[in-house]
């Protein structure tokens, strides 16, 4: 996708705070993922999105969706990295950032749907 664009999005008015937060943990692509989410802070910020949702009503998904050719590899069984010196090393610490980073987000999500909301009218 083009990895420039706004953050836009689908429109959300009829949408709570937790239908979007699992649409997004339903989304794949990345880069799809950070302009919803981007999307939606925006709309949260100016009060354009204000429901929040009752949690019974959304169901968290087991795992967030993942691009089809992620493999993911458990931490024990990643090779360490060495310094910042070399290319690869500084390209594998650019790869963990940016896998760091799309856990971030779904974790953000997740924890948005798993946490009852109470909000006074």
């Amino acid at each position: 996708g083009d990895q420039s664009a706004a953050a836009t999005g689908p429109p959300v008015s009829s949408q709570s705070l937790l239908d979007v937060a699992y649409s997004i943990l339903q989304t794949a692509d990345v880069y799809e993922k950070a302009r919803k989410t981007l999307h939606v802070a925006s709309l949260w910020k100016d009060q354009s999105l204000t429901a929040v949702g009752e949690p019974s009503e959304t169901i968290t998904p087991k795992h967030p969706a993942r691009p089809e050719d992620v493999h993911i590899v458990d931490p024990m069984h990643v090779p360490k990295r060495g310094g910042a010196g070399s290319l690869d090393n500084k390209i594998a610490l650019v790869h963990s950032l940016a896998h760091i980073e799309s856990w971030a987000i779904d974790l953000s999500w997740d924890i948005i749907l798993r946490t009852p909301f109470i909000y006074p009218d």
